[in-house]
């Protein structure tokens, strides 16, 4: 899960001013539960899927692999 913090780097879950970095060391469905904003999504590895809750990010890295984020939110006001 998203929330959880032990999932996050620093034991803390990224916020609106953060870039949610994934870099393969978990990867597979990320549960984005409930209602979250980020600044970015970053991913340096292949075989994430974010899926599930609301996200709103102002912008997608990817740097490597192929990942899905489901259109479940808000992504620059159009999905």
């Amino acid at each position: 899960l998203w929330t959880v913090a032990a999932n996050w780097v620093g034991d803390v879950a990224p916020d609106a001013d953060d870039v949610a970095q994934f870099t393969g060391t978990d990867s597979g469905d990320i549960n984005v539960n409930g209602a979250r904003r980020v600044g970015a999504v970053q991913f340096s590895a292949g075989g994430y899927n974010l899926i599930g809750g609301s996200l709103e990010l102002g912008g997608v890295t990817n740097s490597s692999g192929a990942n899905t984020i489901v259109c479940f939110g808000t992504w620059l006001g159009e999905c």
